[in-house]
């Protein structure tokens, strides 16, 4: 199947979930009263009208890649009352876009990044989807570097999630970056998983500490585990729902 419509006529259909269907190219969704939405797979091409109860939705990409990318360049005109988002992603080829298009209603956004390929990622890049969320006021990111399947059966690790603080003392590298007129009014809970001494997830840190006043609660979790609580709760629940 490389094609699947959700007719208007399905009135009462408020969930739509699409796991692994890795020939899909396109979703077109006209059920005007969704209200969550849960997909699994590479990022698609996905057309709604009159998704304005379309208030849940769960992206996972945990064995493809650009997920974050494809949230922040596509989900705006999807989903335009989002509230809440939870994103998956094994590999970004970029870091996150700066885009003059804002999620007004995201209130309560999950990154998981999972793989390798973020031992190299920006973390700070983030900033920029955090300023695209004014509404925000929860943001839930766990950091975990998992390898292969075949290692992860053997239980054989990856150290990325590892301290990775710099060793030299060059100017440039102790510098800790900062963008003067971010500023956020609403968000008061952030929780950041596997948090390491990796410079650009500090710098987002101190980002987020020197310039949220309305910051009530701040978790910093350095324990390793290999999945977050909340995959294994019934229904796949966001740490916001617990």
């Amino acid at each position: 199947m490389t094609f699947l419509n959700i007719p208007s006529h399905l009135q009462a259909l408020s969930i739509l979930m699409v796991f692994a269907c890795t020939s899909l190219q396109i979703i077109e969704i006209y059920a005007p009263n969704l209200t969550r939405f849960c997909f699994a797979g590479p990022p698609i091409e996905i057309l709604t009208n009159n998704s304005l109860q379309l208030k849940y939705m769960r992206m996972c990409g945990t064995y493809w890649s650009g997920m974050i990318q494809y949230a922040r360049t596509k989900l705006q005109s999807i989903a335009p009352k989002l509230q809440t988002l939870s994103l998956t992603s094994s590999q970004e080829t970029f870091n996150t876009p700066v885009l003059h298009g804002k999620f007004f209603h995201l209130k309560r956004p999950s990154i998981y990044f999972f793989g390798i390929g973020f031992q190299s990622y920006d973390y700070f890049s983030l900033v920029s989807f955090l300023e695209a969320c004014p509404a925000l006021e929860t943001f839930f990111l766990y950091v975990s570097m998992l390898i292969s399947h075949r290692c992860y059966m053997a239980g054989e690790y990856d150290n990325a999630g590892q301290d990775t603080t710099p060793q030299d003392s060059n100017a440039d590298s102790l510098h800790i970056r900062q963008i003067p007129e971010f500023q956020h009014a609403n968000l008061k809970k952030v929780s950041i998983q596997r948090f390491s001494s990796a410079k650009s997830l500090i710098e987002l840190t101190c980002q987020i500490i020197e310039n949220t006043p309305s910051l009530r609660c701040l978790e910093l979790n350095t324990t390793r585990d290999l999945f977050p609580s909340s995959w294994y709760t019934s229904g796949y629940k966001e740490p916001h729902e617990e």
